[in-house]
């Protein structure tokens, strides 16, 4: 039989907030990354006072390159904020925090401004969570996603199973709030066949969040959220909401708390 894939291993990972080195993230949004803390022409401190103002597309993938780069261990919380509206222009987009090892752990603003095209067309082994955040570990309020589009298709060989989501593919240990999302979700896995049976890999999509995992004394909080994402899944082990893919709990204490959101469609 195929190699079981496991529910990410996730739930021991979730309680390590800062990335270590795996030596396996090498997509990036652009050709190289300085491997500092966060792009040097960013204006801001990154504190809660004077946090990273973000106002171009590059920034944004600079961004992502940061998080998603092995030398990226901020030793304390790093506070981003949007400037203006940015376009994405409909460039295949890293998510930011592609992997459990590099989560995205700090604190995005997105000062009610709009991230508009949005696009993601590669499922690969580096990068199976899928949405504007990969995996995200931290604080998101007031952010407007518009027209996006994930259209991607299972290769078979992935290790876990993938999470897509518009704002993230995985989240945990995490808050967010006030955060819209509009586009569409397209997800084909045409299966393998082993001793005459087709079998299919499971998988989590949500308009918000692919998959909600939440460690023990632990918790995620969203609320006042809304999407409108049209979701194409027709695999028979793909789990799905307007919202929400799916959550899970590693013990009784842990808490995924959805509040004052709605899918557009029902959830």
């Amino acid at each position: 039989m195929k190699k079981m894939k496991f529910l990410y291993v996730l739930l021991g990972l979730a309680l390590v907030l800062t990335g270590c080195d795996d030596g396996s993230n090498s997509n990036s949004n652009t050709s190289s990354s300085s491997g500092s803390s966060t792009p040097s022409f960013v204006t801001g401190s990154g504190t809660e006072d004077d946090p990273y103002v973000l106002y171009t597309a590059q920034h944004l993938r600079d961004l992502a390159d940061e998080v998603n780069s092995d030398s990226y261990a901020p030793t304390e919380i790093e506070y981003f904020q949007l400037g203006n509206d940015i376009d994405l222009a409909n460039e295949e987009w890293i998510p930011i925090g592609n992997s459990l090892e590099q989560p995205f752990s700090g604190y995005f603003d997105g000062n009610g401004y709009t991230i508009s095209n949005l696009k993601i067309t590669q499922l690969t082994e580096e990068n199976k969570n899928l949405g504007f955040f990969g995996v995200l570990g931290g604080y998101v309020k007031d952010l407007k996603l518009e027209n996006v589009t994930i259209d991607v298709e299972n290769p078979t060989n992935l290790t876990e199973y993938p999470a897509i989501g518009g704002l993230a593919g995985v989240s945990y240990i995490s808050v967010f709030e006030g955060i819209e999302v509009t586009g569409t979700i397209s997800y084909t896995d045409e299966g393998y066949v082993e001793e005459g049976t087709r079998y299919y890999d499971q998988a989590y999509i949500g308009g918000l969040v692919g998959l909600g995992a939440v460690a023990d004394n632990y918790y995620v909080d969203a609320g006042y959220c809304m999407t409108d994402v049209d979701i194409d899944a027709p695999a028979p082990t793909t789990i799905a909401g307007g919202l929400i893919g799916y959550y899970t709990t590693s013990g009784p204490t842990g808490i995924f708390h959805l509040h004052d959101s709605y899918a557009v469609g029902g959830y």
